[in-house]
């Protein structure tokens, strides 16, 4: 078992004493669990079993200490940034937890075959495996088949296609000779017509991002990434921006060749993590577009009951340390239903909050790395004035 994270000590002091007693109360019992079990267990079942009781009991403690940070921070007892810093390792240990408990779970009888198989040649005559020998087997075993379940996600089934992708995408907004584009050309909703190999079918909801955990947040059971109407089509230079949250698609004024539009929906959830961002980063250039967006009574021109309200509070809290502003959920947002009360719970909503961070900071990573390898001297100070532009209001399309 890994090791479970520590709520800070500065931290930890200003928490209610209700929550501390139960933080340590869950904390000792997780603990007890992973460290104090037999060392020799009978078989690999056994062993199991015990891994499964320690990441129950483990997810236990990090939603108890969950709770109390959430309780702190509301009585106004830390920061943003002290509630941000606190919270993300327990964030980042869910979705670990969460994992190898699934994998467990729904792969037991061949993960302990494959243990067995492994543990064969090293098992004594008589008596009971070692500890050491079975940790190693698990471990190795473990980790391919989470690696495996990564790749093969509810939603992601079928390999992506980013050719087939961008037909749909050209087909469904009408990016053809009937519109004035050539076989040899491309289209881009913000600068025009270019050569076809500089567009990309840009993903509003980014297609890393599990469709299955991120569907209750738009108030269903699934979601496909695959629509058309999840993308627009951008030219190279500006995909990587948007993956990263350095431009909003709506500062600027999308140009359409037909009657067909991106969902709503989607629009409105890429502009709603890119303020979270923004407020994360907190850099003179993100406050331009936050303190533009907080200044506006209605900064979002298109009602409608797009996202769950609470979790995207959740969310927003969770990954910025800010809240909303309620300009930003007041006619945009729906309450949760009993039926979809269970995706909302503290556990599914760590997990979506960790991976969400995972998508967002690993496209600004990789947009920071392509543009450190192919920008130089003029190309760097233009790149930085980009950084700073000044967002605008949005418009109906």
């Amino acid at each position: 078992m890994s090791q479970i994270p520590e709520i800070p000590p500065r931290v930890y002091a200003r928490m209610p004493k209700r929550w501390q007693e139960a933080v340590d109360e869950k904390r000792e019992k997780s603990r007890s669990v992973s460290s104090g079990a037999t060392p020799n267990y009978r078989s690999v079942s056994d062993f199991l079993e015990a891994k499964v009781q320690a990441h129950g009991c483990e997810l236990d403690y990090i939603e108890t200490a969950y709770q109390g940070l959430q309780h702190t921070f509301d009585s106004e007892q830390l920061s943003p940034e002290e509630f941000r810093t606190a919270i993300g390792p327990f964030l980042s240990s869910t979705k670990r937890a969460n994992e190898q408990l699934g994998t467990i779970c729904k792969q037991r009888k061949i993960l302990e075959e494959d243990i067995e198989e492994s543990v064969a040649t090293k098992r004594p005559r008589h008596g009971e495996i070692s500890l050491e020998t079975l940790e190693r087997a698990y471990s190795s075993s473990l980790t391919e088949r989470v690696m495996a379940a990564r790749a093969k996600q509810p939603g992601r089934q079928q390999p992506f296609s980013a050719r087939n992708f961008k037909k749909a995408v050209n087909d469904y907004y009408g990016i053809n000779a009937k519109n004035g584009i050539e076989s040899e050309a491309g289209y881009c909703h913000v600068l025009g017509k270019f050569d076809a190999k500089d567009i990309k079918a840009a993903h509003v909801v980014p297609k890393s991002l599990s469709t299955d955990e991120i569907a209750p947040l738009f108030g269903v059971r699934q979601l496909v990434a695959k629509d058309p109407r999840n993308a627009v089509s951008l030219h190279k230079s500006l995909e990587g921006g948007l993956d990263s949250g350095k431009i909003d698609i709506h500062e600027r004024e999308l140009r359409f060749l037909n009657d067909n539009r991106p969902a709503k929906r989607f629009l409105y959830f890429r502009f709603i993590i890119t303020y979270i961002f923004r407020k994360r980063e907190d850099s003179p250039g993100s406050r331009l577009f936050t303190d533009q967006v907080e200044s506006e009574k209605a900064f979002w021109p298109s009602p409608g009951e797009y996202l769950e309200k609470s979790t995207l509070k959740a969310l927003a809290r969770n990954i910025s340390g800010c809240e909303l502003p309620a300009s930003l959920t007041a006619h945009t947002t729906f309450e949760s239903s009993g039926e979809l009360s269970k995706a909302s719970d503290v556990n599914a909503i760590m997990r979506t909050t960790q991976s969400i961070i995972d998508v967002i900071s690993g496209s600004i990573q990789s947009t920071k790395a392509r543009e450190d390898e192919s920008q130089t001297g003029t190309e760097d100070a233009e790149e930085d004035e980009s950084d700073d532009v000044m967002y605008h209001s949005c418009s109906e399309y």
